[in-house]
């Protein structure tokens, strides 16, 4: 494979050109349009990431984006970038960065906004569903096979479907980020244990018990079971949750109360 460095170089010859020749994005013309100006450099970029040279593409997209922002601002123009922001977020998953690649997935998905229709989301698309469907519903459903987990329902596709499509987007992608952080630290520590690594799994499991109390809170309010300004814990609302027939023990930490059974 060609040197980053020149990969980069020529990529950005390409862009500038055909930037330069582009007019400004207009969300009145057909869809294909808004990306003439990067086709040619990002093909270039997403042939590295096929072939599984996700750190130089990410590098390479991230070049795509700084050049694109900055020639807007010399040159007065506007240009969609929905493709290469998307094309930077799944290099950055490929890579563990779970952060700043569902963000740019989400700017990808802002940009794109105006000339898509209004039930469209990137969370539907293949772009996001290559992460989640293996990687968050295979470490899910593997609770069904952990004696510990004391489930007493089925956690297979049809549910996580059904439990997905009937959360809001912003707790679809909490839940499922959080599990897409869980999974790269976790394969982390296989490497060598070491307190960060402790550190953010533990972050990872706090953030699922928050994201826990908000959808009981959310559910609770919504049935009237509790007003929307009560103060409650964590713990309160799985006591209104959780069938009686089941003994818990509760044991506090900084944030927020986790259950065992």
């Amino acid at each position: 494979m060609m040197p980053t460095g020149k990969l980069i170089r020529n990529g950005l010859i390409q862009l500038k050109e055909d930037m330069e020749s582009c007019d400004s994005f207009d969300p009145r013309k057909p869809y294909e349009e808004k990306d003439k100006y990067f086709t040619r450099a990002n093909s270039k970029g997403v042939r590295v990431l096929r072939r599984g040279h996700h750190c130089t593409a990410e590098q390479y997209f991230q070049a795509m984006v700084q050049a694109i922002v900055e020639h807007e601002r010399q040159c007065g123009k506007s240009f969609n970038k929905g493709m290469v922001y998307a094309n930077l977020g799944i290099a950055q998953l490929r890579n563990g960065k779970t952060d700043s690649g569902i963000a740019h997935l989400l700017a990808a998905d802002a940009e794109d906004r105006p000339i898509v229709p209004p039930d469209h989301s990137i969370l539907n698309t293949d772009l996001w569903l290559q992460f989640e469907k293996p990687i968050v519903f295979g470490m899910l459903t593997a609770l069904n096979k952990e004696p510990g987990a004391a489930l007493n329902f089925a956690v297979d596709e049809a549910f996580l479907n059904h439990l997905l499509k009937t959360m809001g987007e912003q707790d679809r992608l909490f839940l499922s980020g959080t599990v897409l952080a869980l999974h790269h630290n976790l394969e982390q520590n296989k490497v060598r244990e070491n307190a960060y690594t402790w550190g953010r799994l533990y972050s990872c499991l706090k953030d699922l018990c928050l994201l826990t109390e908000s959808l009981l809170r959310k559910r609770q309010i919504a049935v009237g079971t509790i007003a929307a300004g009560t103060r409650i814990t964590l713990g309160e609302l799985l006591r209104k949750s959780l069938p009686n027939q089941y003994s818990h023990s509760y044991s506090t930490c900084p944030t927020t109360i986790i259950i065992t059974h």
